[in-house]
């Protein structure tokens, strides 16, 4: 069994006693059963010697064993169930919370459809597995170590020559096994690829039909779709001759038993009771060899999916919070970059010997052309990453010796792309402090100025806007955004250009409600727009990773150097 199978049955041994209680149940219901062979070896004798009454008597425990057998193979299913739900229910959780621990790096190199393959049908696949691991296997031995004492117990050589079968069995889902591997794999790799594609799709549908190109993008999709389609057909086809191979390799099994039997019965040597109860025990014998063929097949599956759900379970976050971090009370909102050398790519540095102070309260703007390490320098502000060389300071404290959630707790950052959540306006506020009531949901609306708008809705704050804010304009969402930054009353705003996507109405209702935001804070501000740097006290110019230039936007100009170049191309585009 694979070490990452083995964590699986981690999660199991948590229910020990429930499990316990279905392998109790399950060797009940199967012995039980074994019992119903004998009593119709004994049947036939009665109506071969005309016993009416034993008949009768026989009969009864039959039905009687019957109902009982049929009971407790209920009652260990719904507990094979339970501990399998439990199981991954568990797995889920733990994969999620792991998930919302692992570094913003992670999220950068991967995409959403395979962490949502691992999350969804990998969960799946190892909940059917562990369900069938227990049914498969504890029936498979319980009936096979009991059904052979039966079979010797009746006719030790009859059943040594029906066993010779069994070898066959083996070799042929080892071979299944061989043949299956590298098709579920590219099938897994297929899935994910197929997910990311789709949730791209979707989520960008607008714009695809806006240029009319989705149907050439949605091909893309189909092919992803007839590539899986095609590993699942040939997936079948190898399942579907393994199967029927089993299924010949028993009845095979179960035609010689029937002709060495009559033989005995002819010769007088065993009796017709004994052959149909031999027979009988051969098919409790034979089934389970066919179920361990389909466990084998689930296994195989298992085995990947749970491979590609530890690989993330086992990832360690690259920012970790160090044992001894301080909290973070009071924050003034002084900033300091010391030699900061950072880059996503080793040996391939975005920012380079990075040297700046920003004073609490101060507002500045980071320009620079593209690949010039603007956004790379709001993203380790929060520390979403940290530095190859050189700290970054708050207030003059390390932030790497700082506990992560006080940190990024005091810092604010309304994005460019604007995220919202399927659900009311109240509830996208909010998410900037849950606990926020309804009177402080309105004055932060009133702030970003969109309180007015969310009041004229029949439903006001309870208003469902749909997924990411669909049913808004693009103003309304970044209004909401706002809202929510103020709700957070944070020390430290970023603003990573958050009006570039709007037009400029909008973009002027916008830079009032974010006057509002950067009073009394202190403010770093990334913008190709002209009229959001100008709300800048200083201005930082960034050329591969190093600051060019700095000072207000007047001065700037007036040395017409990168500033007055990247000015120049703004106004022109």
């Amino acid at each position: 069994m694979s070490s990452q199978l083995r964590e699986v049955f981690k999660y199991v041994l948590r229910n020990r006693k429930l499990f316990t209680l279905g392998v109790a149940t399950r060797f009940l219901s199967i012995l039980l059963g074994m019992f119903i062979p004998m009593l119709i070896k004994n049947a036939i004798q009665s109506i071969m010697l005309l016993e009416s009454s034993k008949l009768t008597e026989t009969a009864l425990w039959i039905v009687l064993l019957m109902f009982a057998e049929g009971f407790l193979f209920f009652v260990s299913r719904y507990i094979f169930e339970m501990v399998s739900q439990r199981s991954v229910y568990h797995m889920r959780l733990d994969l999620y919370r792991h998930l919302h621990d692992l570094s913003y790096s992670f999220y950068d190199r991967v995409d959403t459809g395979e962490i949502l393959v691992r999350v969804t049908s990998d969960m799946d696949t190892i909940n059917r597995f562990i369900r069938f691991f227990f049914m498969s296997l504890s029936t498979a031995s319980f009936s096979i170590g009991i059904a052979l004492y039966f079979l010797l117990s009746i006719d030790v050589q009859l059943t040594l020559i029906t066993l010779i079968i069994l070898p066959l069995i083996f070799i042929t889902v080892v071979i299944y096994t061989r043949l299956t591997d590298p098709i579920l794999r590219r099938r897994w790799e297929t899935l994910s690829g197929l997910n990311t594609s789709i949730e791209e799709y979707i989520s960008g549908i607008k714009v695809l039909k806006a240029m009319g190109i989705e149907d050439y993008v949605a091909g893309f999709v189909k092919n992803s779709i007839y590539r899986l389609f095609s590993l699942n057909i040939k997936f079948a086809k190898r399942s579907s001759i393994m199967r029927p191979t089993l299924g010949l390799y028993t009845q095979m099994s179960q035609l010689i038993v029937l002709f060495l039997g009559g033989l005995l019965a002819i010769n007088g040597v065993r009796n017709v009771g004994d052959i149909v109860a031999f027979l009988l025990y051969f098919g409790r014998l034979t089934w389970p060899m066919v179920m361990l063929g389909f466990f084998l097949s689930m296994y195989q599956r298992a085995k990947i999916s749970s491979t590609k759900v530890f690989e993330v379970m086992y990832l360690e976050p690259e920012i970790k919070e160090s044992k001894d971090a301080m909290p973070l009370k009071t924050v003034r909102g002084e900033i300091e970059f010391r030699n900061v050398t950072f880059g996503y790519e080793k040996g391939k540095p975005i920012v380079k010997s990075l040297s700046f102070k920003i004073a609490p309260g101060e507002k500045v703007a980071i320009v620079g052309g593209i690949a010039s390490g603007k956004s790379t320098i709001l993203k380790l502000i929060p520390r979403f990453y940290d530095p190859w060389e050189g700290e970054i300071l708050l207030d003059g404290i390390d932030i790497r010796r700082v506990r992560l959630n006080d940190l990024r707790s005091k810092i604010g950052i309304v994005h460019q792309d604007v995220i919202l959540f399927s659900g009311s306006i109240r509830d996208n506020i909010s998410y900037g402090k849950p606990s926020a009531k309804l009177p402080e949901i309105r004055r932060a609306s009133e702030v970003a100025g969109i309180r007015e708008f969310i009041e004229s809705l029949p439903k006001k704050y309870n208003t469902i806007i749909g997924e990411r804010g669909i049913t808004l304009s693009a103003g309304q969402r970044q209004r909401i955004s706002i809202a929510r930054t103020i709700l957070t009353d944070p020390k430290i705003l970023i603003l990573d250009d958050p009006t570039s996507n709007l037009d400029s109405e909008t973009e002027e209702r916008i830079l009032k409600a974010l006057k509002k935001l950067m009073e009394n804070r202190t403010v770093i501000i990334v913008s190709q727009r002209p009229s959001m740097i100008r709300m800048a006290d200083r201005i930082l110019v960034l050329k591969n990773g190093r600051i060019v230039e700095e000072g207000t936007h007047e001065e700037l100009l007036s040395k017409r150097g990168e500033y007055f170049r990247l000015f120049q191309s703004w106004r022109e585009s």
